[in-house]
């Protein structure tokens, strides 16, 4: 059985509907398309992954939790709107996340260099806190090795 071996939680910004999770050694040339491009919502290349909302909602931001798992990562898929597994290599495994023009957050989470990763996205819309406010989502990234 996999074993958690680290974790953190951040709120990380969604503008224009993404967030983009980018590894140190990306120097953005190579991007992935556009998720919608592809008819999904998860795009990905070599350290870097953008993520898009698509649910009619337009939210502002996500409640992200981010774990380092041993092994298969343990998840429920109840409780979440969609999921999705891909691989990823992360030269630096020096992560951070970008949200356009909303900014970013560098040095958001570090990982053991020079590997690829099996990448769990899940994410789940949340309901506004109040009646007259945009709601949010919660999203969840496990690593585990590929």
């Amino acid at each position: 059985m996999a074993a958690l071996v680290e974790h953190t939680e951040l709120y990380v910004d969604v503008d224009y509907r993404l967030f983009a999770m980018i590894d140190d050694s990306n120097d953005r040339r190579n991007a992935p398309p556009s998720p919608h491009e592809l008819d999904q919502w998860v795009s990905s290349a070599p350290g870097y992954v953008v993520v898009e909302n698509i649910d009619d909602a337009v939210v502002l931001g996500s409640d992200t939790r981010l774990e380092t798992w041993d092994g298969p990562a343990d998840f429920d898929p109840a409780g979440w709107d969609r999921s999705h597994v891909l691989e990823v290599v992360f030269e630096s495994g020096i992560l951070g996340f970008s949200s356009g023009t909303a900014g970013g957050i560098a040095d958001a989470y570090r990982l053991p260099p020079g590997r690829r990763w099996s990448v769990r996205l899940a994410w789940r819309t949340e309901a506004p806190p109040a009646p007259d406010e945009l709601p949010t989502a919660s999203v969840l990234i496990q690593f585990s090795p590929a």
